[in-house]
């Protein structure tokens, strides 16, 4: 890519393509109130773009010898007042939001759109919950007033001709090429442009619990839930992983056993349930014991009460059910005494989910069980959004998670 901006302080960006082909962006200028800006681009020819080009880069020279494509786009910043009518007709994509292609958020705004309503309907249509539950789509609006919003923070730095706007072009565009290997190198993701640094608010499915503090901002019901390396305990576990994560090199620190979270929090409509053990599987107590009753009281229940028959497969309906566990255990589990309970979590079938060792407490900490509250449960929605959370892991916080549930879903027949 290549970004120029000439004399008269208008942009020209070229991007190569196949075949000793370029695209080519200039900007135009406002279009005025009466122009027919498609029938302006379509009277121009090959003399006409040669010209405007050579005036975008000036003192240098520029030549358009062909064009096999000609088109204008004029920028549009508009939402929908709101993207749901009467529950019955909804808005995703560009038919809800639409923006300037600056930053390249559009595509990851609509693709989430889709994601966040997709689950939503599935539960309608397999009657395990009710309607009202399509309402919770309208947190999407807030999602796209800040991608408009960033949209255009963008398209204003880069055609605003002021002496900070034309300072700051020229430093982006100079340290812009440099600064992305580095990012790639230190995995530093661009979280703005990949719509994964927003917080949905509080609605029907994202409750905060009534009776225990809120915790910082970083851990709230509506963020996305948190990613990060985990050990398998118990290698007979068959995990059915990504091809990425069966390859993995050592430079990202992956082996065999070292999983990713995010890889394991994955397929079609489940709810994950993470449960943050602490330390209860390294020591002597009944902890361990206590907490594989819970587990398995509350999954079965869960389980005998919202299921449903997929019909992808007519030939072979499937039973599905909607819940995947995960416990995760702070420190090196695997110690004397402790090897009994981890078979009996172990053993849990591998759609139930996992027992996974979190050494250093990473993990703990990025979902906020640290210190005096390294216990804990989260529940995370099918769209990977922490729907739920509770503090401890004993017989009050399951029946917190179960009493969140049964408010989302719906009793199946």
């Amino acid at each position: 890519m290549t970004v120029i901006q000439g004399a008269n302080k208008q942009l020209l960006e070229i991007f190569r393509l196949p075949n000793g082909l370029a695209r080519v962006f200039m900007d135009m200028g406002e279009v005025k109130p009466d122009e027919n800006l498609m029938k302006t681009v379509q009277s121009l020819t090959v003399e006409d773009l040669s010209e405007i080009a050579a005036k975008r880069v000036y003192p240098a020279s520029f030549k358009v010898k062909s064009a096999s494509w000609i088109s204008g786009f004029r920028v549009n910043e508009r939402r929908a007042e709101s993207f749901i009518y009467k529950n019955r007709i909804f808005l995703t994509g560009d038919a809800a939001h639409i923006h300037s292609p600056s930053g390249g958020l559009g595509l990851n705004t609509g693709i989430q759109d889709a994601n966040n309503l997709a689950w939503k309907f599935g539960l309608v249509h397999y009657g395990l919950a009710s309607e009202m539950i399509l309402t919770t789509y309208s947190e999407r609006e807030a999602v796209a007033d800040t991608s408009i919003f960033n949209s255009n923070s963008v398209l204003e730095v880069c055609r605003s001709n002021d002496w900070i706007s034309l300072l700051t072009k020229r430093i982006m565009f100079s340290i812009v090429p440099y600064l992305l290997p580095i990012l790639k190198v230190f995995n530093i993701p661009l979280r703005d442009t990949g719509m994964l640094n927003f917080h949905y608010a509080k609605n029907a499915i994202n409750k905060v619990h009534e009776r225990q503090p809120l915790p910082a901002k970083a851990f709230q019901v509506g963020n996305r839930a948190a990613d990060g390396l985990l050990r398998s305990v118990n290698p007979r576990n068959q995990l059915v992983l990504p091809i990425e994560t069966q390859t993995d090199t050592p430079k990202n620190n992956a082996t065999p056993d070292i999983l990713r979270l995010h890889h394991l929090t994955t397929g079609v409509g489940y709810f994950h349930i993470i449960v943050f053990a602490g330390n209860a599987l390294s020591s002597k107590n009944q902890g361990a014991t206590e907490l594989l009753a819970n587990l398995k009281k509350h999954f079965d229940s869960w389980n005998n009460r919202w299921n449903y028959k997929s019909d992808a497969d007519k030939e072979r309906a499937l039973d599905r059910g909607l819940f995947k566990i995960h416990t995760i255990a702070r420190y090196q589990i695997a110690s004397k005494g402790v090897e009994e309970s981890i078979d009996q979590f172990t053993k849990l079938a591998s759609d139930k989910g996992n027992v996974l060792e979190d050494e250093d407490g990473t993990v703990h900490k990025r979902y906020g069980f640290s210190g005096k509250h390294q216990n804990g449960i989260v529940v995370v929605r099918p769209d990977y959004y922490i729907g739920y959370r509770v503090q401890g892991h004993d017989q009050a916080a399951w029946s917190d998670v179960d009493r969140y549930l049964s408010s989302v879903l719906s009793v199946t027949e």
